[in-house]
């Protein structure tokens, strides 16, 4: 018999309120880590074996080597140095004349949507999350004017957002129920209706740079998305959305007077040494993985307003060293980085839950313990990224891609580096716990022994005497129901 230390089963078995025999109990963790985040990573064998088959399994992979270019990073919580460091250089970077010819630590991405997981922890370090369920009407002016215009009474809510139900916390974590992007021009519309498409209002708005996505100005933005209808009511379901973290930045602007470029720069890059993030395309591009021409692999492409969701430059050194700032509580508090990374919804895939911004996938152990996984994935024209932390764990890893399969080597990567690695980390862990906890404390009347067991998790206790009575037999007397009987 074994009683696990963490286990809500023990709880339940001494409270007495089950009658199913203790042996037919299966552990039942309580939720987060069961054994202390395991130390000295690179020198454990079992994380070195780990380490040694994803550097076996990368090359193997179904990727297009050719024509992208990536860089994959491992790195625990509180070592400047990463575990594992991999980079890949196409052999069209030597082509095309654009950038550098060979990927390094320290060589410039473009992140997409990890562009939200840093605009959320500014905003968290610059305000924190007191305004996470107020208004945003509150604290965007724009918005307030939307909703405190008269409407018809016949006027429903599939047809307008009801703004003034949308908190701020409802825009960092997708659940707004608004559109993903601004609308599309009208010459979009037009060819849509041309394959058939039912013909909509034709509305033009004020367009800059190469992509549709991003209009002029705030005023042109703010006249666009007047007219549009909800997805969904606030707080249905995830809907992912670029334009509600960069309504977000706007409110975060209206509640400090500060520009979000200089908030990002004085709340992350320069607390943290960040040589190789920015929110502006860098000066020059000696430093920049461009795996085509700047403008067909949007490099260049200036995000203008929607940088907050999407637009942000980094390297997987930077993004490493944003990870590890996570993992140690180095900005937020211990408390306030906890609540952060929790799941807010449920999505229609049990293994997969939604934060904010965190997109939360469930990691199974070897002993069916679950633990979570939280990653935020990004995709910009010829560019692609992820970023994920385990924090059962104290590790955290990166992938940045750049090519005409950047998307392939983001969707395939993480995962075979996970399956391999997750195991690893839970040996370690066990065999750390054991070096340091297994063995019988007490004297010979009073004590008891703990152990671990690589098939359970956590620690447990295999005997348990408390004047000399065998408390086991004390805890069976319980489950069955009776009040009376004598130990050992």
């Amino acid at each position: 018999m074994r009683i696990d230390i963490l286990g809500t089963a023990a709880s339940t078995v001494l409270l007495g309120l089950s009658t199913v025999p203790v042996q037919a109990l299966r552990p039942c963790p309580l939720f987060g880590p069961d054994l202390l985040i395991p130390t000295a990573l690179s020198d454990d064998v079992s994380i070195r074996n780990a380490l040694s088959e994803i550097l076996q399994l990368v090359p193997s992979l179904d990727i297009d080597f050719q024509n992208t270019s990536f860089s994959i990073d491992i790195y625990p919580a509180a070592d400047q140095r990463p575990l594992f460091s991999y980079h890949h250089s196409a052999p069209t970077l030597q082509k095309h004349g654009h950038g550098v010819q060979a990927v390094k630590d320290t060589m410039v991405y473009r992140i997409g949507s990890i562009s939200k997981l840093l605009t959320a922890y500014v905003y968290l370090l610059e305000v924190g999350d007191v305004s996470f369920n107020q208004p945003v009407t509150r604290y965007v002016p724009e918005l307030a004017d939307i909703s405190a215009r008269p409407r018809n009474k016949s006027a429903s809510a599939l047809q307008y957002v009801d703004w003034d139900a949308i908190t701020i916390g409802a825009l960092a974590s997708h659940m707004a129920g608004i559109p993903r992007d601004f609308p599309s021009p009208a010459s979009a519309d037009r060819q849509l209706a041309r394959l058939g498409f039912p013909p909509v209002r034709a509305v033009d708005f004020a367009y800059c740079g190469k992509s549709v996505l991003y209009p002029c100005n705030r005023t042109a933005f703010f006249d666009a998305i007047r007219t549009r209808h909800p997805v969904e009511a606030a707080f249905s379901t995830p809907i992912y959305s670029n334009i509600g973290y960069q309504i977000m930045a706007y409110a975060l602007e209206n509640i400090t007077g500060t520009t979000y470029p200089d908030i990002l720069s004085r709340q992350l890059i320069l607390p943290l040494g960040l040589n190789s993030t920015s929110y502006a395309k860098p000066a020059n591009t000696d430093s920049s993985i461009i795996p085509d021409s700047p403008s067909s692999s949007w490099y260049d492409v200036d995000t203008r307003d929607e940088g907050p969701a999407a637009g942000i430059y980094s390297s997987i050194a930077d993004l490493r060293r944003i990870g590890q700032s996570i993992l140690t509580y180095e900005m937020l508090s211990p408390s306030q980085t906890r609540r952060w990374m929790k799941p807010l919804s449920f999505t229609a895939d049990p293994q997969v839950a939604v934060g904010a911004p965190w997109e939360i996938a469930r990691v199974t152990s070897t002993t069916n313990r679950a633990s979570w996984m939280y990653t935020k994935g990004g995709q910009l024209g010829m560019y692609s990224s992820l970023m994920a932390l385990l924090p059962d764990w104290g590790v955290g890893l990166t992938v940045l891609a750049a090519g005409a399969g950047a998307s392939g080597v983001v969707g395939m990567i993480p995962g075979a580096m996970v399956s391999k690695l997750v195991p690893a980390l839970e040996q370690a862990a066990k065999r750390q716990a054991r070096q340091s906890y297994s063995g019988r404390y007490g004297d010979e009347r009073n004590g008891m022994t703990v152990a671990v067991q690589d098939s359970l998790p956590g620690l447990g206790v295999t005997s348990w005497f408390f004047d000399g009575r065998d408390m086991f037999d004390s805890i069976r007397l319980i489950v069955s129901g009776s009040s009376t009987g004598t130990g050992n």
